[in-house]
Order: C-alpha cells, then sequence, then structure tokens
C-alpha cells in the first residue's frame, strides 16, 4: 500500500469561509512525495487560475508557513491590547496565579 502524507494548512477568514476556499488567496502544500504533490497540485486546479498562488515545500516549512501568520496576529493584538488597557496593581498580581491554574 503506497501512503503519502501531505501537510496543506488552510487560510481562511472568518466570515468568507466558502468565497476564500473557492478562490483561495494562496495554496500552501507540504509533501515529500512528489505523487502526492502532483495530486495536490491537480486538486487545487480549477480552484486556482493563477499557478504561482500554489506553494510547494516540505511539512515543516509548511507549518511555519500557517503559525508564523497567526503568530504575527497576535503579537498585535497584544500590543494594541497593552495600548489600551492599562492594568492596575491588584491585576498584576493575579495574572500569574490564574495563568498557573492547572487545565
Amino acid at each position: 500500500m503506497d501512503l503519502a502524507v501531505v501537510s496543506n494548512p488552510e487560510f481562511l477568514k472568518e466570515g468568507a469561509a466558502v468565497a476564500d476556499f473557492m478562490r483561495p488567496e494562496r495554496v500552501v502544500t507540504g509533501a515529500e512525495d512528489e505523487r502526492a504533490t502532483l495530486l495536490m497540485r491537480s486538486l487545487y486546479a480549477r480552484f486556482v487560475r493563477n499557478h504561482d498562488r500554489v506553494l510547494v515545500m516540505d511539512r515543516c516549512g509548511v507549518e511555519f508557513t500557517k503559525y508564523a501568520p497567526n503568530a504575527m496576529l497576535a503579537g498585535k493584538t497584544i500590543a494594541l491590547w497593552g495600548q489600551t488597557f492599562k492594568p492596575n496593581t491588584n491585576d498584576m498580581r493575579e495574572a500569574p496565579v490564574a495563568t498557573s491554574w492547572p487545565s
């Protein structure tokens, strides 16, 4: 049995998931198997008219490509939150306790 593993993260905006899927801004796939890469290209061919939007890399690179923008967005959100929320000293004392609770 031939088996290949492909990483194919989604880049869908909230509220526009179907439209983003039908006309993706970019498609990123990662696989070590050339046949799997060709299969992914053929699956997305009808949705992606511009083949420059299809990026192929290894699976580790694909995962980084997905997490990096999320981390940057989280950093921007935290920075904005820090500018709009000025914690008092009680908030500062309670935060370590709240974040160390077992899940």
